[in-house]
C-alpha cells in the first residue's frame, strides 16, 4: 500500500493532472509551470498533509512502524512534526489556487525531501524494502523539484540587455 501511494503521489497523479489540464486547454501556462503546480500540489502537499495527519493522530504507529521506538516519551514530538507536515502540505495544497506560493512550496519540498533522502542514506541502520523506497522517493522528488524550480526561476527572469 504505502509504495502505492509514493506512486500515486510522486508520478501518476501530477502527469494525469499535467496531461489533463493540458488537453483541456484550460492553462495559458507553460508545461515547467504545470509541472511545477502538479508535482508541489500532489507530492508536496497532499503527502505531506496525509503523513502529519497520520502522525497527529496515530503517533504511536510512527513512533514504532518508522523510528522503531515503543517508549512513550516520544508521542508529544511525533505529534508535532505532524503539525509541521501539515503546515508544509497546506501551503503545498493552497499554491494550486494561489500561484504566487508554488516557488516557496517547491522549495520547502525540496530541502525536506532533499535532505529526508540524504538522512536516509547515510543513516547506519540497516535497509529494508520499506526504509529503501522511502530514500529513494524522497531523493527522487527532491530532484524533481529542483529541477523544475530551476526551470520555473531561468524562465522567470529579465533578458540581458
Amino acid at each position: 500500500m504505502y509504495l502505492g501511494m509514493l506512486f500515486a503521489l510522486f508520478v501518476a497523479l501530477p502527469l494525469a493532472s499535467i496531461a489533463i489540464e493540458r488537453t483541456r486547454g484550460r492553462s495559458m501556462a507553460g508545461l515547467t509551470e504545470l509541472a511545477l503546480k502538479w508535482f508541489v500540489f500532489w507530492a508536496v502537499g497532499v503527502r505531506l498533509f496525509t503523513a502529519g495527519a497520520s502522525q497527529v493522530m496515530r503517533p504511536d504507529f510512527t513512533a514504532a512502524s518508522i523510528f522503531q521506538i515503543s517508549d512513550p516519551v516520544v508521542i508529544p514530538f511525533i505529534q508535532e512534526l505532524g503539525f509541521a507536515n501539515i503546515a508544509m502540505g497546506l501551503m503545498a495544497m493552497i499554491s494550486l489556487g494561489a500561484a504566487s506560493w508554488r516557488r516557496a512550496a517547491a522549495l520547502l519540498g525540496f530541502v525536506f525531501f532533499g535532505a529526508a533522502g540524504v538522512r536516509h542514506a547515510l543513516s547506519a541502520e540497516a535497509f529494508n524494502t520499506l526504509k529503501l523506497a522511502a530514500m529513494a522517493s524522497d531523493l527522487y522528488i527532491a530532484a524533481v523539484l529542483g529541477v523544475l524550480l530551476a526551470l520555473s526561476l531561468r524562465g522567470s527572469r529579465p533578458p540581458h540587455p
